[in-house]
């Protein structure tokens, strides 16, 4: 089931780009077909196994996947509407899009590492896949969807500007195109957004304290077994379902492997009868409808695996949380201000992620008491990629900030500022996140074999909802306040904007020293990653790029 919901959620993703940026999408088809025959063959080439989590974060990367070039075309159509032709367009499309694409991936890499070193199983699955994936998206993304597009341009196939969707005024389309005269009031309505932010934690927090939080076998002990399916055709379902009629209760199946080599992998928490592991293993096969010769082998979860379990849980998310605030203190503290100031936009980041998490957490004991769902590594799992997706998110609002920050406009103060660059993110943020939101829909509905994948995918569509809420409306507010305080504080020259004017200065200060006498500047716009250097018009109306 979990291979036709991938299916869907590929031809749904491929559909809405087809049909929203017109020809870009067409190009993004052939990428992203590359792009899923690269990463299949990969997990070929490293032996990987196909397990169900294994599936389902492939599912989930080609929805990331789609992230990068919707980054692009939103960013081209920008140009296109500002009145650049359209190689000029594509050019700078790429170039400006490519800091937020390059962070926001490095930061889930980097939470996927954690999750390889510290998970275990289906965990390392996931997280393998995962890593693999964002690598392989950089290089489609960034290489392959630029070259067709390029030559497509250039042969003159896709010289046509209609063909890119710049009619389009669906998705919040209309408002990032008005930004620069009208603005959401995300500043102004902040109080507002803080407030919906807690009272939509508080009922899970409510149920955290009453003991909803419910851990299967693999927090609370218990036996693990697998058996040899060989030609058996049953489905996880099936299986879970043999062993409540034996009894058996609160088990859960993963399958893994292909042909003759599957297996089947089979947790429950208790064994009633016997103390001995070889006889509960047989016990367990035979309950799930195999017999005592299928068993390949098996183990009893005692209370030592248990607390490293938990141990790697709690490690998994503090070191997560630790290396995304160093990799962006470092990122934008280079791109403006040093290390000190990088620390601003990563504390309004892990303040927006503390938000995701509590919901996270409270909505798994909301379910522990409602539907008896239990928390296993899988929910582990699907907690780190929601911190990586919320960052993803936030980021790419806290980039489109620091590029607004060193292209201000004389006169505007910080709120507005900030009201603006989130409204010139808020199409590619409701596209990206519908993308995902869509495939994880599919997955709840036709894909989730299991009570743990159901929960797994459960708790991920909820997690990216939240992360989407948090990094619109909570992480770009937060960095407002953050910012007024400097302001009462140290005053206006720590602000961004005074930090910013003060670099700008010192910068046209070495520019004037260190050009020659008499030679006139150039116009330059700053992205992040060096320069975009426009020459003036040549007489045919074209204009020239340089890195």
């Amino acid at each position: 089931m979990i291979y036709q919901a991938g299916m869907w959620a590929f031809g749904f993703t491929i559909a809405f780009l087809l049909i929203y940026y017109v020809f870009p999408g067409f190009v993004a088809m052939l990428a992203l077909a590359l792009y899923a025959l690269f990463t299949i063959t990969a997990l070929k080439l490293i032996g990987a196994t196909f397990s169900l989590a294994a599936i389902a974060g492939f599912i989930l990367s080609v929805g990331m996947a789609v992230d990068a070039n919707i980054l692009v075309f939103e960013r081209l159509k920008e140009e296109l509407r500002g009145g650049k032709t359209l190689a000029a367009a594509i050019e700078l499309g790429f170039k400006r899009a490519l800091p937020a694409i390059v962070d926001s991936n490095a930061c889930t890499i980097l939470t996927s590492l954690v999750l390889m070193i510290l998970g275990t199983g289906p965990v390392k699955g996931f997280a393998t896949t995962l890593i693999i994936g964002v690598a392989i998206s950089l290089f489609t993304a960034v290489t392959i969807t630029r070259s067709l597009l390029k030559f497509f341009v250039g042969s003159g196939l896709g010289a046509n500007e209609k063909w890119y969707g710049l009619s389009r005024q669906w998705f919040g389309e209309k408002l990032e195109a008005e930004a620069d005269r009208r603005q959401m009031p995300i500043v102004q309505k902040r109080n507002v957004f803080f407030l919906i932010s807690g009272l939509v934690i508080l009922p899970g927090l409510i149920a955290v304290g009453m003991g909803g939080i419910k851990r299967n076998v693999e927090f609370l002990g218990g036996y693990e077994v697998s058996v040899r399916m060989g030609d058996r055709q049953e489905t996880t379902a099936q299986l879970v379902a043999n062993l409540e009629k034996a009894g058996i209760s609160g088990g859960n199946v993963k399958l893994a492997g292909e042909g003759s080599n599957r297996l089947a992998y089979i947790t429950v928490g208790e064994v009633k009868g016997t103390d001995d592991v070889e006889a509960a293993k047989i016990k367990i096969a035979e309950a799930a409808g195999f017999t005592a010769g299928d068993v390949a082998g098996g183990q009893n979860v005692g209370p030592t695996i248990q607390q490293e379990m938990v141990r790697n849980a709690i490690l998994g998310v503090i070191i997560s949380s630790i290396l995304i605030v160093l990799y962006l203190a470092i990122r934008f503290g280079f791109a403006l201000g040093g290390f000190p100031v990088g620390l601003r936009f990563s504390f309004a980041v892990i303040m927006a992620l503390l938000h995701d998490v509590l919901l996270v957490v409270g909505l798994a004991a909301i379910f522990g008491f409602a539907l008896g769902w239990e928390i296993s590594g899988l929910f582990v799992t699907a907690m780190l990629t929601v911190i990586g997706f919320s960052t993803h998110d936030s980021i790419v609002i806290f980039d489109r900030i620091r590029e607004n920050l060193r292209r201000h406009i004389p006169g505007e103060d910080i709120g507005t500022l900030i009201n603006r660059s989130v409204t010139q993110s808020i199409a590619r943020s409701i596209n990206t996140s519908g993308v995902v939101i869509v495939s994880l829909i599919l997955l709840i509905a036709i894909g989730s074999a299991t009570p743990d994948l159901k929960f797994f995918n459960t708790v991920m569509l909820c997690g990216i909802v939240a992360g989407t809420y948090s990094s619109i409306w909570n992480a770009a507010p937060i960095l407002y306040v953050l910012d007024r305080w400097f302001a009462k504080s140290r005053g206006e020259h720590a602000t961004l904007l005074g930090i910013t004017a003060q670099e700008l200065k010192a910068q046209r200060i070495l520019s004037q020293t260190a050009r020659p006498a008499g030679q006139a500047s150039e116009p330059t716009e700053d992205t992040g990653y060096g320069q975009v250097r426009r020459r003036k018009a040549k007489p045919t109306g074209e204009q020239e790029i340089e890195d």
